[in-house]
């Protein structure tokens, strides 16, 4: 359902992305990194709590810079051809 919706939007390409690879995905390299670090040791009755404080303590730019990250790896990726090399 996901991927249809998407095709059905104007402006937005789909490229491929290789399965399984944490460095090409903001989720895994920038947000969940951090968000381990700010939970990291703490107790909660309801996890959704300490995530949305989590999201809470980030400001709107936090976010912008992840995503700005995230492009420069994908360009050095392509420019690598997919090949692995450290950021």
């Amino acid at each position: 359902m996901t991927m249809d919706k998407i095709k059905e939007l104007d402006g937005i390409e789909l490229l491929p992305h290789p399965p399984y690879s944490p460095d090409l995905a903001l989720s895994d390299y920038y947000l969940f990194m951090s968000m381990a670090h700010f939970l990291g040791g703490r107790q909660f009755k309801d996890v959704k709590i300490g995530v949305q404080e989590f999201i809470d303590s980030k400001p709107k730019e936090w976010f912008r810079q992840g995503l700005n990250e995230l492009a420069k790896q994908w360009d050095q990726t392509i420019d690598h051809d997919g090949l692995y090399f450290k950021y």
